[in-house]
C-alpha cells in the first residue's frame, strides 16, 4: 500500500497539467495514517514530493497547506533544496517567507551564473536575504560575483535600500 500510494503520487506529481485541486483531492482521499510514510520516503527519483512540485506556485502551496511540517530544506541525491531546484521567481519568494527555510548567499551566486535575473531580483529584494547581504562574511563569499569582468554583469532591479546597504559594506 505504501508503494503504491508513493508511486502515484509520483506519477502525479510529472504530470504537467497538474492543478492544485487535483493534488488537494488526491491527497485528501489517500491520506492514511501510513501516509506519514510521506515525511521518510523520496520518490522514485530520490527527490522529495515537494522538490517535483517546486515549478508551480499554486502546487508548492497546496502541498504545504496540506503538509505544513514538512522540511523545507531536504535535500535529494545532489544535495539541492526546493529552493535550489526552483526556477520560479514567485516560488523562491514564497519559500524565502517561510522562516524555516534556510537563506544562502549561494543562491544568489547560482542565479547570477545562470543569467536569471528575474530571480537574482526576488532575492535582493527579499527582507531575509538583504539580512544576509549584510553579513560581513557574505561579502567575502560574493566578492568573486563582484569582480566578474562586465560581459558577465547582468541588469537587475532592486529596490533603493538594497543599494545603499550594499554599497556600505
Amino acid at each position: 500500500m505504501k508503494q503504491d500510494f508513493s508511486s502515484s503520487l509520483y506519477s502525479l506529481c510529472l504530470d504537467p497539467n497538474l492543478t492544485p485541486d487535483q493534488l488537494s483531492s488526491f491527497l485528501a482521499t489517500t491520506t492514511t495514517p501510513d501516509s506519514l510514510y510521506l515525511y521518510f520516503t523520496r520518490s522514485p527519483s530520490r527527490d522529495s514530493y515537494l522538490h517535483l512540485l517546486c515549478h508551480s506556485l499554486p502546487l508548492t502551496q497546496t502541498f504545504l497547506a496540506i503538509f505544513p511540517s514538512f522540511d523545507l530544506n531536504c535535500t535529494n541525491a545532489l544535495g539541492l533544496t526546493p529552493l535550489d531546484l526552483s526556477r520560479n521567481p514567485d516560488v523562491i519568494d514564497y519559500l524565502l517567507s517561510h522562516k524555516r527555510s534556510k537563506v544562502r548567499p549561494d543562491l544568489l551566486t547560482r542565479a547570477l551564473i545562470n543569467g536569471d535575473t528575474a530571480i537574482a531580483t526576488v532575492l535582493l529584494n527579499h527582507p531575509r536575504f538583504k539580512e544576509i547581504l549584510n553579513n560581513t562574511s557574505t561579502t567575502t563569499t560574493l566578492k568573486p560575483l563582484i569582480e566578474m569582468p562586465d560581459s558577465n554583469r547582468f541588469e537587475i532591479e532592486h529596490s533603493p535600500d538594497c543599494r545603499e546597504k550594499s554599497d556600505e559594506a
